[in-house]
């Protein structure tokens, strides 16, 4: 099995590099064959320099460099899943450090154990959010409703922590360019009728740098998806 790790990242000059050499400890330990993919979303402090500096000194890293001027995780992660497209799994997380490195050897047992999408849960029993009050109340209010309309068992639709396997991304048609990329992720793999699990996780607040999620702002492309799925699309 050949694994491949995809983070997007922006402006993550202060955790990208522990972040990549903490990922890459992990995968030697459970030794898989891996990659690690970095795409660096048009940043313009010094993660792109880390970056091209560390691709020099390993040879699994993977760094993608978007430059268009136009940000987005969701076109970000498009961008890093098709660079992933000859691995196995694809393991996906965020670029700083909320996704604990050493919680990623449970979701490739998640997929060992026959999941096709393992979906790495702050809301399921045993998960953990390190988040201010107000984004918990947010994003457990729209995670709550789309269970109920859409009626999945999904607890956390909105999470980046996850575990795919190739042969059910392929299957699905990414349309998103912001964080609504995540709910159209786990939301178009389980209405494929793949396999698709929960494992808890613990949510941590970010490392360095500032956050760049924005509710007021990701809010209607959130809304999008559910009631693009509520129609079938």
């Amino acid at each position: 099995m050949k694994v491949a790790v995809v983070v997007p990242a922006h402006n993550e000059e202060e955790n990208i590099e522990k972040l990549v050499n903490d990922i890459d400890n992990v995968l030697r330990q459970l030794k898989i064959q891996n990659q690690i993919i970095i795409v660096d979303d048009n940043s313009n402090d010094n993660t792109t320099t880390i970056l091209k500096e560390l691709s020099k000194k390993m040879t699994n890293l993977t760094p993608v460099f978007r430059a268009d001027g136009v940000c987005g995780v969701g076109l970000t992660l498009r961008e890093g899943i098709k660079a992933a497209k000859n691995n196995d799994v694809i393991i996906t997380m965020d670029g700083d450090f909320s996704h604990d490195p050493k919680e990623i050897p449970k979701l490739i047992q998640g997929i060992k154990n026959g999941a096709d999408l393992v979906i790495g849960s702050r809301y399921m029993k045993g998960g953990r959010a390190d988040m201010p009050r107000s984004r918990i109340i947010i994003s457990g209010l729209y995670n709550v409703l789309s269970k109920l309309f859409l009626r999945t068992f999904v607890n956390d639709l909105t999470t980046g922590f996850r575990a795919m396997r190739q042969k059910a991304i392929e299957k699905v048609e990414l349309k998103s360019e912001g964080f609504e990329i995540h709910p159209e992720i786990h939301l178009k793999i389980y209405k494929k009728d793949f396999r698709v699990i929960e494992v808890p996780i613990h949510y941590h607040r970010r490392g360095g740098g500032t956050s760049k999620l924005r509710y007021f702002k990701v809010g209607p492309g959130y809304l999008r998806v559910v009631f693009r799925q509520l129609l079938g699309k």
